[in-house]
């Protein structure tokens, strides 16, 4: 039974946020074992994911605001429930996981859910995806777009 923690950023509805909560019991009815991270509060999609039986641990990360007290307490998370992979959902997920994942030595595995990137996006997250392009190379076991759009679009970025 292979055992996942889902890595999001936060639970507000989203296509991200709506496709875990759609990915998790289909995951389920194979045998694997999962949990939620969430960096910030409880979302509206919170309830559900408890409702399907699901652990779900909300880091508390206010947008924007890199939280030491968060990361390491997202590494007491993955040690505590030592997942065979993490699967990240969205960029500043993937990349705390990724930062998480070679720090306890667990796969990653990255999800891509922008179908463009947009120029007008914050600074800090033209940063973080700048800084993805280059982890891209190294750390994520696989990587998982929401659409060839999506993917064309990040691979130009390389």
């Amino acid at each position: 039974m292979i055992k996942v923690l889902h890595l999001i950023t936060d639970l507000d509805v989203g296509g991200a946020e709506r496709m875990l909560t759609q990915v998790m019991p289909l995951l389920a009815s194979k045998g694997a074992m999962q949990s939620v991270v969430c960096l910030s509060g409880e979302g509206v999609l919170a309830e559900e994911i408890r409702r399907q039986g699901h652990d779900l641990v909300c880091l508390g990360m206010s947008a924007g605001k890199p939280s030491l007290s968060a990361f390491l307490r997202l590494i007491s998370q993955i040690r505590i429930k030592s997942p065979d992979v993490i699967h990240s959902w969205l960029y500043h997920a993937d990349l705390y996981g990724s930062l998480a994942a070679l720090l306890t030595g667990k796969k990653i595995i990255w999800g891509l859910h922008n179908a463009t990137l947009n120029p007008d996006a914050k600074r800090r997250t033209r940063f973080v995806v700048r800084l993805l392009s280059v982890l891209s190379q190294f750390v994520p076991r696989k990587i998982i777009s929401c659409s060839r759009t999506a993917e064309r679009e990040h691979v130009e970025r390389l």
